[in-house]
């Protein structure tokens, strides 16, 4: 479950805390403005180091992201239909408990815990979650989602429908392999449920089935 926290501030940095299932833990270098509250994360030992984009392709064009927008297929459960939850999996000896097939991965502890604090003064609640990319894939992804068992929209908090995730990252960590990314985002859901993203890169796409429930009291 949600076991991470990014920095609350643009140029901070904070330790992320993976949860117990976790072997390690990573220190992230965020180089951009986030918020204080729970964030899904991954790892540890070593200390901090900043890097900066080194990527030298150019940005993911107008073009690029219309390439990806291909036609969701997130289909709504049947009633009474259990959430096919996508299995926690580790893709490397200091990232545990993503969620997805690869080569981009949502680093959310293997789920999501909704907690009372979490929630925004929309009554929506605002979860951290870190996408992660080997160095198998280099370009652009886009992220989308919706609820999948009832009504409801999952949406992100500084791009509406979809996150748009390009060639650069600024995020380092102790360890982090040549070649690999990782992206920082808030989404906003508005009750527990059964959520899905779908995620489009210029070689894949890729669904990763997500259960969201209430944190225990």
């Amino acid at each position: 479950m949600n076991g991470f926290a990014l920095p609350a501030s643009r140029g901070s940095m904070r330790t992320l805390r993976a949860n117990s299932s976790s072997v390690l833990a990573i220190v992230l270098l965020v180089a951009g403005a986030c918020s204080p509250g729970p964030l899904p994360t991954i790892s540890p030992s070593g200390s901090p180091q900043s890097v900066g984009p080194t990527d030298p392709r150019p940005s993911a064009s107008t073009d690029d992201w219309e390439a990806l927008r291909r036609p969701l297929t997130l289909d709504r459960l049947a009633p009474g239909t259990a959430c096919p939850v996508s299995p926690a999996t580790s893709i490397s000896s200091t990232i545990t408990d993503v969620q997805g097939d690869g080569p981009v991965y949502a680093a959310d502890g293997g789920g999501i815990e909704l907690r009372e604090a979490a929630r925004n003064r929309n009554g929506l609640y605002d979860i951290r979650i870190l996408w992660v990319s080997t160095a198998d894939y280099a370009g652009p992804v886009l992220v989308r989602g919706q609820r999948v068992d009832a009504d409801g929209a999952m949406t992100f908090l500084s791009s509406g429908a979809e996150l748009r995730l390009p060639r650069e990252s600024d995020i380092g960590w102790a360890g982090k392999p040549i070649g690999w990314r990782g992206w920082p985002s808030r989404v906003l859901l508005p009750d527990p449920g059964c959520y899905a993203w779908q995620i489009d890169g210029e070689s894949f796409t890729d669904v990763i089935w997500v259960l969201a429930s209430t944190a225990p009291a």
